[in-house]
Order: C-alpha cells, then structure tokens, then sequence
C-alpha cells in the first residue's frame, strides 16, 4: 500500500461472486491508493477474509434460511435480503462511524455499495451523513436500459414468437426481439418495484462505478452521464461479471456467442452486432451449426475480418487497462501475474527444445531461472529435467525475506525511531523495517510462500551475488534451512565483464569529464532504475553536492523525479552553481565510472549490482537505500562490512554535505577506505583459482555434469 492517506472506505457488497469479486478487485485499487478498507458483508456467501489479511471484514446476520438461499429466482432473494438486512446494517455501520469519530489519524470517506443493495442504503447513509456510491458488475449498455425490461414484459405478447426475429428492440438496444424473448421467460416476480428501487438508489448516490471503459462502451457512457447526472466513472475493467467476454477482449480471442441468461444476451449482442469479433449461435444448440460457426472463425474472409477487428478492439483496450501491468510500483504483483501468464508459453518452448535435443553429441543438462519463476518447479519436475536456483540476492537477505509477511503482521508494534536490530532480519534496524513494509506488496505472503517451495524443491541453489567471505555466517544457515547444495559462486565483475543490459542510453561524456577531475575526488551518485524521489528531494541533494566543494557527476534518469520530466525541479540559480563543479547526466556507464582513479566515493540507492559493482573497484560509499532489499545492503555497508556512511533516510543538504566531507577527508573517512581495500581484496581472492567462490564454481559445474 502507498503510504496512509488516513481515510478508510466501507465496501458492501451483495452476496454472489459476480458481485464480490469486483468489489474486492476495487478494495485493492483503492488500497494500493492509500485508503484503508473495510467488508461489510452477510453470513450467506461470505467472502474469504484470510485471503484479504489487508482488509477489515465485518459480518451481519442476513436471516435466510437454507430454503431461501437455494432459489433460483436472484430478484426475490435480492428483494429478501434487502428487507432483513437494514438494521444490522445500520448497526454495523453506526458502530463503525462511532469509533472513527475518536480516531485522530484516520475517518471514514464514504460507503460504496452494490447496485442491488437498494432498499435502505440511501436512508442509512444520509442519516448519518455519509457520501454513498454505487459500484454497478453490469455492463453500461445493460444497467442503462434494464429499466426498460417491466414496460417490454408487459409488451411481450405483442411480440412474435417466431425465433427468426431479428429486430432490435428499441428501448433495449442492441438486443433484438428474439433475445428479448428468452430474457423474459425468466421467473422475475418482484422486477418491476426492485428496479425502480435500483433507479431510485442509483440517482440519488454520489457517483456510480462502472466496471466497464470508454473504449468498450463510449456511446453509453455519454448516455449515463446525461440519464444520472453523475461523472460516471468508465476505467474499472474487470474479470467478473460479463468475466468471459472481457478475458476474451483482453486476450484477443474471437468468441461463439451462446448466452443462456439475463445480462449475457446484451453481451453477446455487443460481441457479435456492436464490436464483431464473434459469431451468435442465435440461441440454436446444434451440432451443424456450432461446426459451421467454428469452421467461419477459423477459416475464410469471415473469420479473419473478425480476428482482426479483435486485434484492434484488444488493442484499444490495452491501452486503458494493460499499461498499468508493467507500470504498476507493486513488483511483487507484477511477477505475480507474470507467473500467471507464461507457464503455458514457456512449458511449450521448454518442450519443444527437448523434444530437438537428438543429437549425440549434445544433450540438454538442467535448467537455472531466477527465484522469481515459481512455476518452474512443476514444469520441470514434468518433462524430468533438473533445475537449479539462480539468486541476484545475497544469501543473508534471501534467508532472512521469507519473514516479512510475519513481520508485517506485527509492523504496528514497531517505533520508527527504534535502531534495535531485527533479530528475524539482521542487521537490517527496526526503523528500516517500518520504511521497507510501507512498500505496497499486496501478494506478498502467497509470493513468497512458492519462491520458498520452489526453491527447497529444487536440485541447487545458485548466488551470484554472494561468496564466503561476503556472508560467512549466513552460507551455514542457509544449507540447513533449504537442505539443498548451496554455490555462492561471488561477483565475478573484474574476471567475467557483463555487457550492457541497460534500457538507457549511456552519456559517454562523462569519461572525458572525469578524466579532467583529480583522484579520488569526484562524488558519483545514482539511485538506480527504479527508485524515484520528489522535486524538493532532487534539489536538496543538488545543494549538498555544490556545498560540498567537491566536483560530482549526478545522474538522473528521465521520469524518476515525480512530476517532471526531468530536471526541471532545480531552479536556474541553483543549476548553474551546479554547473560550476558537477556534471548531470541521464544515465553513465556505472563500472567504468567506478573504475576511474577520479572516483572517491559513491552515493548510492545500494542496490544490489550497485554495491557489488562499488566493492569490486573499491569505491567506499554514502548510502540512502529507497526500497526493498536496499535496506539491508545499505546496513551491511555501514554496520557490517564498515564501508560507507548510512545517511539514516534523511535527504537533506546539510546531512548530504556533512557525509561526503566525513568520507573524503579525515581519519574516519581514512578508515573506511582501508576497510574498503580489505574488503575488495578478499572479494577478488575468492575468485581466483582456489578461492571460495572459485571452488564453489568448480562445485556447480561437477553438479551440472552429473545430471
């Protein structure tokens, strides 16, 4: 979650998945916004509030009898559950609204609930005064004109009931009669005064949540707009509800249409007659016709008209929907999802480079992928090829991660000011603790319950990252924890050079400008590619850098100060002071600067290549770490190896000034350069022939080999 706005929002959902689901997927998104949340919900189908350990659930008793939830008329039950429910509802939210009145830090913004809940969330909300908004799992076009469905019932003798009627129905477009037909063959007693409940809530709300975009219903947007009276909001696009045919969009497959009930012949009318990118069964289960209809998608002019106007359509809703995938801030959803998504796709190829692997001369061995893939383990374990765990981390923060969820639990007891050390996750402070568990992580807990399965169940465990004499006390630890061969192989920088995987462009200009500077008097400074900071924080880092008086090569990468593009935030006045003794670039080529003889020390977000890449060329560091396991590398420089300077996450000029001044002159500044030339030198010792990290290659590639 980003960090607390101090408000919460009470959810209310009604009690089916097609309801709950899109309710819950809206608590998240407001979540990860700041807000904290709380479910108020009924006994029947409740919700599973272990899998929501972020959000507050409060259950109220719906008084329904096993009998009346088994019906299949949903209106009558809709209608049951808004009669029982009012007082323990008020109730509920009475009590919840007393407590929040004594709370100082956080209120209660409003109540967002489900269309259907009509009967009494108006006047319980406006009496005690709280804004009330209605989350609507239709579709715009169906929740629009479903009003209409009373008057046409009372018209549907008039109608034909020869199924070749492909008329549209006017009030009800694009549904056409002979869907009508089927829709109001269904038992609906109480529609008419319930849909008027529906209305009535609806106008009278503060705004309706539409789980719908502009790019899948423009036209009915306007149309809500100017029929409500409210701001529609058109960008909540989820996988309930009408779940098939938004999947279907999103993925880029054209569809059948075979609607059975309700709101599903309106979808199959947009899919089929509004967006074309499918066929209508027009409601005829018949083995000809479902042959022919999937002859048409997959071959002729038809079909690919259709595959193509959904290329388009998919492409449009891309643009609303998928970007926020790979620019979301959560990583640890996005590997989620990524998870998700290319086990199929990679199982595939892994199969197919078995399946070539003929010669005789050459057979496959195993496979190494990143932690990060937990799926692997059952793709493996299935074509029975050996897998061994590559880890980027260091071995004490790989141990010590799987005790964040625990942590987080208990995060509330923590003080920021404590500088105890958290004897779960040393040496990490409990004052970074508390920065580190502000992170939005939502899927933290199941994430890393899979990263440790995979990782136990694997052939071997690779760090590259890490060597004996890095992390002496943790190599023996982790053995006995994952009860796996363990090969701390070390950073091989100097031995093995990695070309360039950077997405940005190196300014090479500021090889020539080092070579203009004095050894080792140049500050270099990076925060990385993905840690950002605010306009003030760029500009209180650009004034310690010029009151230091010593020259300095800063590098901000474009769009990571939040609101600019990329160095507007400093004012002229200051920049050319700046220009005066430093060099600002978008990005440099990290190993070659820390390679000059200019460089006397780097301020750093201590990630970890970063610090790796500063101890292999023995640049001493200034460290403010910004996320994740930057944290505990930024105390393993400063507590353990005693390498660098902690700036202790104060990002202010003098504290800035005072630090590079502290590491560059002086006898502590002294100290951690000879502590500094130790360091690198046993790191180099360890991958020369005999070393610890050499004979823990050598180790690995016997493993290889057995295989």
């Amino acid at each position: 979650m980003e960090k607390s706005n101090g408000r919460r929002v009470i959810m209310f959902p009604l009690p089916l998945q097609g309801c709950i689901n899109p309710m819950i997927q809206l608590a998240k998104i407001l979540h990860s916004r700041g807000f904290s949340i709380t479910v108020i919900h009924t006994r029947f189908n409740a919700p599973k509030a272990t899998s929501h350990p972020l959000f507050t659930f409060l259950e109220i008793q719906d008084g329904l009898s096993e009998t009346e939830t088994r019906t299949d008329d949903n209106t009558w039950l809709f209608t049951l559950l808004n009669r029982r429910c009012e007082t323990p509802f008020r109730d509920c939210l009475t009590n919840l609204l007393g407590s929040s009145s004594d709370s100082e830090t956080e209120r209660i913004s409003c109540l967002i609930h489900d269309s259907g809940w009509t009967f009494f969330t108006r006047s319980v909300a406006k009496s005690l005064k709280l804004p009330r908004l209605v989350l609507n799992t239709y579709t715009v076009s169906f929740f629009l004109n479903h009003f209409a469905l009373p008057k046409l019932r009372r018209e549907v003798s008039l109608l034909s009931q020869d199924s070749e009627q492909d008329d549209l129905v006017q009030d009800f477009p694009p549904l056409r009669k002979k869907d009508l037909l089927r829709i109001l063959k269904e038992k609906r007693e109480y529609l008419e005064p319930y849909l008027n409940m529906i209305l009535e809530t609806t106008k009278s709300s503060s705004g309706i949540i539409f789980m719908s975009c502009e790019e899948l219903e423009q036209d009915s947007l306007c149309k809500a707009r100017e029929d409500f009276n409210h701001q529609a909001i058109g960008g909540f696009l989820t996988h309930n509800g009408w779940n098939s045919t938004v999947e279907s969009v999103r993925e880029g497959v054209p569809m059948i249409c075979l609607p059975c009930i309700w709101d599903q012949f309106v979808d199959a009318r947009l899919v089929s007659d509004v967006w074309r990118v499918g066929l209508h069964l027009e409601h005829r289960i018949e083995r000809n016709e479902i042959e022919s209809s999937i002859r048409s998608l997959f071959y002729g002019d038809e079909g690919e008209s259709i595959r193509e106007r959904m290329r388009l359509l998919q492409e449009k809703v891309g643009r609303s929907v998928k970007e926020n995938d790979i620019r979301t801030d959560d990583n640890t959803w996005l590997f989620t999802l990524l998870n998700r998504r290319c086990e199929a796709p990679f199982r595939d190829c892994l199969t197919k480079l078995l399946g070539s692997s003929d010669s005789e001369t050459e057979r496959i061995s195993c496979l190494i992928h990143d932690s990060g893939w937990t799926f692997t383990g059952s793709v493996a374990e299935s074509l029975k090829l050996p897998r061994l765990v590559l880890n980027v981390y260091t071995v004490s923060y790989f141990r010590s991660h799987f005790a964040l969820p625990k942590l987080r639990r208990e995060v509330n007891l923590l003080s920021q000011d404590q500088d105890d050390v958290v004897q779960e996750f040393q040496p990490l402070r409990k004052k970074d603790l508390v920065r580190l568990l502000k992170e939005k992580r939502e899927y933290l807990e199941p994430y890393l319950n899979m990263i440790l399965g995979s990782t136990k169940s694997s052939s071997g465990i690779i760090f590259v990252m890490s060597c004996e004499e890095l992390d002496q006390d943790s190599l023996p630890k982790a053995r006995e924890d994952f009860k796996v061969p363990i090969f701390a192989i070390g950073p091989s920088h100097s031995k093995f050079p990695a070309s360039s995987s950077s997405l940005f462009t190196q300014d090479e200009t500021c090889i020539p400008w080092l070579d203009k500077q004095e050894d080792r008097s140049v500050i270099y400074v990076s925060f990385g590619s993905l840690a950002s900071m605010t306009g003030p924080e760029l500009i209180e880092i650009a004034c310690g850098l010029r009151n230091s008086g010593q020259p300095f090569l800063l590098v901000v990468r474009v769009g990571s100060v939040k609101g600019t593009e990329w160095i507007e935030a400093i004012p002229e006045e200051l920049m050319a002071k700046v220009n005066e003794k430093g060099k600002i670039v978008k990005w440099a080529p990290q190993q070659e600067v820390l390679k000059h003889r200019a460089i006397g020390g780097f301020l750093t977000h201590n990630g970890m290549n970063s610090v790796v890449e500063s101890i292999c060329e023995g640049v001493p560091m200034i460290c403010l770490p910004c996320l994740w396991d930057q944290f505990l590398y930024a105390r393993l420089v400063s507590d353990v190896w005693r390498v660098g300077l902690h700036l202790e996450h104060r990002i202010e000029r003098n504290e800035i000034e005072s630090a590079i001044r502290r590491l560059l002159f002086g006898s502590e500044g002294e100290a951690i350069r000879e502590r500094m030339t130790l360091l690198k030198e046993k790191v180099e010792r360890s991958v020369e022939e005999n070393g610890s990290a050499y004979r823990s290659l050598e180790s690995l590639i016997d493993h290889i080999s057995s295989f």
